[in-house]
């Protein structure tokens, strides 16, 4: 007789982990910037994977985080697809790569809520 193991797997959530990057990021750079478009504009490449063309350097483990956040015909799957094609962006051609759709997913969830959430209260210098 053979034992089956289930093991449950949590999801991941885009959303909460770009935030808490963006947080971290602010941090250890907000005292280098003077304002907050400055401020975003070097953070959104690095808590993304723009900067490098990946934020996890692995297929395997980009196509694990899509899976287990149900990303795709999820929740925010319409809005995504309605946002790839304002940033003239081929959904066809960014499902082929597990770690551009990773980053895609990324950046979608930075423009649309997590810079605006992670930043409240943190002002210009003056």
């Amino acid at each position: 007789m053979t034992t089956t193991t289930i093991t449950e797997t949590t999801g991941y959530d885009y959303r909460a982990t770009v935030i808490q990057d963006i947080e971290d990021w602010i941090g250890e750079n907000h005292a280098n910037y003077d304002s907050m478009d400055a401020m975003r504009e070097a953070c959104e490449p690095i808590v993304t994977g723009l900067d490098t063309g990946s934020y996890v350097y692995s297929a395997w483990q980009a196509r694990d985080y899509i899976t287990r956040s149900g990303f795709i015909f999820g929740g925010d799957w319409e809005e995504f697809l309605l946002w790839l094609d304002t940033m003239s962006l081929d959904i066809a051609e960014i499902i082929r790569d597990p770690t551009d759709m990773d980053t895609i997913i990324r950046l979608f969830h930075f423009d649309e809520w997590c810079w605006d959430e992670a930043s409240t209260g943190i002002e210009d210098k003056d």
